[in-house]
C-alpha cells in the first residue's frame, strides 16, 4: 500500500466489508486440486523430447 500511495500521491483509505473478512490464510486445510502424477508427467514429457529429436528421412527414387 506504501508503494502505491508514494507512485500516485494519493491517500488511499482501506474500507471494512460487511460479510467479507479479510485474511491470508486459505478457508480450508486442504487443496482444491487433486495432485499430479508427477511419473506421468515425465513419460509424455520423455515422448515429446525424443519425437521431436527424430530425423525425417528422404526417399531416394
Amino acid at each position: 500500500m506504501t508503494a502505491i500511495r508514494k507512485a500516485t500521491s494519493r491517500e488511499l483509505p482501506l474500507q471494512e466489508l460487511e460479510g467479507f473478512p479479510v485474511t491470508d490464510k486459505p478457508s480450508t486445510g486442504e487443496s482444491k486440486r487433486a495432485p499430479r502424477d508427477k511419473q506421468a508427467n515425465r513419460r509424455t514429457n520423455s515422448k515429446k523430447a525424443s519425437s521431436s529429436l527424430r530425423v525425417k528421412r528422404s526417399v531416394k527414387a
